[in-house]
């Protein structure tokens, strides 16, 4: 399994947001892992999982991280063995700006502190166990998924480029909030227009998310997140946070 916890800023602000998120990796081997003895940083950068489970005060991506907590270790292994790990390190952090690495009982461990937010460091370790402990309990739980239906953005593909459009029900829960009077955005884009954006800049439904839902990604998660359907078939394209795991 791979837990972390990213304490997040934004420019100019002293506070920040925290989210951790869980995954998991099964039984397939993987090129230079030892669960025995886990690089945590490898595993965080080459082989994190699947992603079954998160916690989040801020839409994922789009801030930079101030301070992080990665943790490796067996899925099998057991919670109370992670938790120990986390108590035991927790009297040996960096007093300032760094980081550190632990090995305990086969669960690796890493920390970063940032200085962009002013808070002691132990303060934060407590904010990030105190959420991985409680997403240790409750894999299956999340910030977004399950709490609220998703807002839904059909996509209709016409001979001269491609249309996107909330649904009826989507937009009346929106109306709910900004009003009867606000104004319901369309989008429309060209094939070619699509394509060559998304050379240079990738997809595109990321760049129209906010713009075509008239919300921005804080609001959208509390509405349950996005997903854009394909009119024609029916069935979901793309969603939004990208949150998947097995029911």
């Amino acid at each position: 399994m791979y837990l972390t916890a990213h304490r997040l800023y934004q420019s100019g602000e002293d506070s920040g947001w925290i989210n951790v998120f869980y995954h998991v990796h099964g039984d397939a081997p993987l090129e230079g892992v030892n669960w025995g003895d886990p690089d945590v940083a490898l595993i965080a950068e080459r082989f994190p999982g699947k992603l079954i489970g998160a916690l989040t005060e801020c839409a994922p991506g789009g801030n930079p991280v101030d301070s992080y907590l990665d943790i490796a270790t067996r899925d099998a292994t057991p919670r109370g063995r992670v938790e120990a790990a986390l108590d035991s390190i927790r009297n040996s952090l960096p007093t300032g700006r760094g980081s550190k690495q632990w090995m305990i009982d086969q669960v690796a461990i890493r920390v970063y502190f940032g200085k962009h937010i002013e808070s002691r460091n132990i303060d934060t370790f407590d904010a990030f166990r105190d959420r991985l402990v409680k997403l240790l309990r409750n894999p299956r739980r999340c910030s977004w998924k399950g709490r609220k239906k998703p807002l839904i953005v059909e996509v209709t593909s016409k001979k001269d480029g491609t249309q996107y459009k909330l649904t009826r029900e989507s937009v009346i829960k929106i109306q709910r909030t900004k009003g009867r009077r606000w104004a319901v955005p369309i989008i429309s884009v060209s094939h070619n227009v699509k394509k060559e954006f998304e050379t240079t800049h990738g997809d595109l439904r990321q760049a129209i998310l906010e713009t075509v839902t008239g919300l921005n990604r804080s609001s959208l998660l509390d509405h349950g997140g996005v997903v854009f359907k394909d009119l024609a078939s029916g069935a979901d394209e793309w969603e939004w946070p990208p949150i998947h795991w097995d029911d």
